[in-house]
């Protein structure tokens, strides 16, 4: 009986639904199916298998952080076969809008690339998409838009899991998107996806139930004095935001303003104090290479004194109160009932 290992990392579930609809697919082919979550501190089973399959959502046109660090801690492949799909985020099934059915970008190539260097036998690299969960900052598409986003996804997955299963090649490959979206995808994981986390905040309705704690899938999360605080290696995988029973957890107005606001202090002020601080750089390339890396630490640093500082006057209650201001309130809430039954049982 030929086996195979599912890999996934799904912050509210689509990326796991999709495998599902794979897996049923494999099984009624004979393979016998294994799973394994990827979360933080996951390492990859030592195990040989006929199949691997990679599943995850497309973050900023590009593969979640997490999954890229496990993908490469893999095993040397020695040419096994590998299977990839992507799950981008749609506002909506049928609309031709640029951007409203979401796009991969080169998530699924940047998957390919590396389980390719590390010897795999990349079968099928492609992408489906479900419904979109940025609840931060968009609103959550209607059930009944879901229902129509999840029954479009569940075809075109099971249509690249019979070809799958078939044993056809399904390479799908966008170089001069991967160009485009190169900068973008390393932008938001270097900078973008660490400061998402410290525009969260926990209004009045939080109770300090640790549901944000105990289902965060990359450990992030802490209580303090029975309020959650989101720490700098956030993914960004929305999971939290969608969870949260209370629908606590929101995106605070206040905070965007402070720490963006920090970023639009201009690299002038930051070189001006550097310089008063007698620090002194070479002349040439090098020089002007050290003295903006310097600016980049004064920025970060900036954010994280910012940060510690707003965390602690926030157990001020009327600061709490003005910090708790969001737009996004009245968001719907969106996990797959699937996945939300496996994360409360403790399942795969």
């Amino acid at each position: 009986m030929p086996s195979a290992l599912i890999h996934y990392f799904s912050g509210t579930g689509n990326s796991y639904h999709a495998a599902t609809v794979v897996e049923r697919r494999l099984k009624e082919a004979g393979y016998s199916v294994e799973w394994q979550q990827v979360i933080r501190g996951t390492r990859p089973p030592a195990g040989s298998y006929d199949l691997h399959l990679f599943t995850f959502p497309v973050y900023a046109c590009d593969i979640p952080d997490l999954m890229a660090r496990y993908l490469w801690k893999l095993p040397p492949g020695k040419n096994a076969k590998a299977a990839v799909i992507a799950i981008n985020g749609s506002f909506h099934p049928t609309s031709r809008v640029p951007g409203i059915q979401g796009d991969p970008g080169w998530s699924f190539d940047h998957a390919w690339l590396i389980l390719r260097l590390k010897g795999y036998d990349v079968v099928l690299a492609d992408a489906a998409p479900y419904t979109v969960a940025l609840r931060i900052v968009l609103p959550v598409p209607g059930e009944g838009r879901q229902s129509e986003i999840r029954e479009l996804g569940d075809r075109r997955v099971d249509w690249l899991a019979e070809k799958l299963v078939r044993g056809e090649r399904s390479v799908r490959h966008n170089l001069l998107l991967a160009f485009l979206c190169v900068p973008f995808g390393l932008a938001y994981g270097l900078v973008g996806r660490h400061i998402l986390a410290k525009l969260y905040v926990a209004d009045g309705n939080c109770n300090g139930c640790g549901t944000c704690v105990k289902t965060c899938p990359a450990g992030v999360v802490r209580l303090t004095a029975g309020r959650p605080g989101w720490d700098w290696r956030c993914q960004g995988c929305m999971r939290c935001i969608n969870i949260c029973p209370r629908k606590a957890i929101n995106t605070s107005i206040p905070r965007i303003v402070l720490l963006v606001g920090i970023l639009l202090f201009p690299a002038e002020w930051i070189f001006a104090a550097i310089s008063q601080a007698g620090i002194v750089f070479p002349a040439g390339t090098a020089g002007t290479i050290l003295s903006w890396l310097a600016a980049l630490l004064s920025y970060l640093a900036l954010l994280y004194v910012a940060d510690k500082g707003i965390f602690l006057l926030e157990r001020i209650p009327i600061v709490r109160s003005l910090m708790a201001v969001n737009f996004n309130w009245w968001y719907r809430q969106y996990i797959d009932r699937g996945f939300w039954n496996r994360i409360i049982k403790g399942g795969r």
